[in-house]
């Protein structure tokens, strides 16, 4: 309707100029033919009227556009959000979060139905008020994530004996970066062994494309620019035990225990060696067996786990016992003061990481 008004109303707005124009020109020429300012009048009258009807039109058939913003609870633009209105079309919210959806007069309407889409929050719809919408400002509630949504997480771990205790590091890609904060953090896998024995190992080193990143083990935030990247976190039992063991030995035998040329023949004292047999005797070693981790996390205020099942073979499991005899060789017990934080010690006789196929569990 709005296009055939504009089709009539515009020509006669036009003839009404022209009208005025050749109505001046006929009185300067003083043309007194009666049918002409008859005909002029009839014309002019009716351009008076066409403009009238532009002016109609102008005012109430003109086009609606429905502006917005979409943000987070937090009040954080979000970017790339998909508006849809229904009947009329869909745009996306720019970096500002700001919108803009034009809508023609023949699909103005009292109410309009809007659908808005954002990764990773709750669809959202709502009923606006029409013809001419009021500025919108659109919160979504974020939407709860699995860790599916977040990593890529590879099917091979890494197994390594520190001296008395067990360490697994996992493996995984970042999927994507998050337009608002998606804090993603593990606290702890709980290592199972097919006989029952249960471990409680703690995050304790990582890596992010191969980097050191000790300040990202209190958790990851996906705002951040980690698309893609991949991720190495090694969970370590608790170190509490070592260093007592440790201080016991330096107070018994001083600063310099470890250097001993051997203990099985000099340097340690019996009090010291029965600490040493107490700690290993205690401690955990990898065997021929079947493991089962399960890895605790946190998605922002969400906590799940997922399931990670792996073996260690006879060949590799001798490869870290190996660690074991160096308790009585010479040299003292297997510590390499200068590994930190993984006291690994690596020689010819013992690996410092196996890797192993892996299944996991969501």
């Amino acid at each position: 309707m709005s296009q055939v008004i504009s089709v009539v109303t515009n020509p006669l707005a036009l003839a009404a100029l022209a009208i005025l124009v050749l109505g001046v020109a006929l009185q300067r020429a003083h043309v007194q033919n009666h049918v002409s300012f008859r005909v002029f009048w009839l014309i002019l009258i009716l351009a008076v009227l066409g403009n009238v009807g532009y002016l109609i039109s102008a005012m109430y058939t003109k086009d609606a556009v429905l502006r917005g913003t979409v943000r987070d609870v937090s009040g954080n633009a979000i970017s790339q959000a998909v508006i849809d209105l229904q009947g009329t079309g869909r745009t996306a919210s720019f970096d500002d979060g700001n919108f803009e959806i034009s809508v023609p007069y023949s699909r103005t309407s009292k109410k309009y139905t809007v659908t808005i889409n954002a990764f990773g929050f709750q669809t959202s719809t709502k009923i606006i008020d029409g013809p001419q919408p009021d500025y919108q400002s659109i919160t979504l509630q974020q939407q709860k994530l699995s860790i599916e949504d977040l990593i890529e997480l590879h099917d091979q771990v890494g197994i390594t004996q520190n001296i008395g205790d067990p360490a697994v590091s996992i493996n995984f890609r970042i999927k994507k970066q998050f337009q608002t904060d998606v804090r993603l953090t593990f606290f702890q896998m709980d290592l199972y062994t097919s006989h029952g024995e249960k471990i409680t190992l703690s995050p304790s080193f990582m890596q992010i494309n191969n980097q050191p990143a000790p300040n990202y083990l209190g958790g990851i935030n996906l705002r951040d620019a980690f698309a893609n990247a991949e991720i190495s976190l090694l969970f370590e039992k608790s170190q509490f035990a070592r260093i007592a063991m440790q201080s016991q030995l330096t107070q018994a035998s001083g600063p310099f225990w470890w250097q001993t040329e051997c203990s099985r023949k000099e340097g340690l004292d019996d009090t010291s060696l029965n600490a040493l047999k107490s700690y290993f005797g205690s401690a955990f070693w990898w065997k021929e067996n079947s493991y089962k981790g399960i890895i605790s996390y946190r998605i922002n205020n969400d906590s799940g786990t997922y399931r990670q099942d792996f073996s260690v073979n006879q060949l590799d499991s001798g490869k870290l016992a190996n660690i074991s005899g160096k308790l009585w060789r010479c040299g003292g017990v297997a510590f390499d003061m200068n590994q930190i934080p993984n006291l690994s010690f690596v020689d010819s006789d013992s690996a410092n990481f196996i890797f192993t196929s892996s299944t996991s569990t969501f």
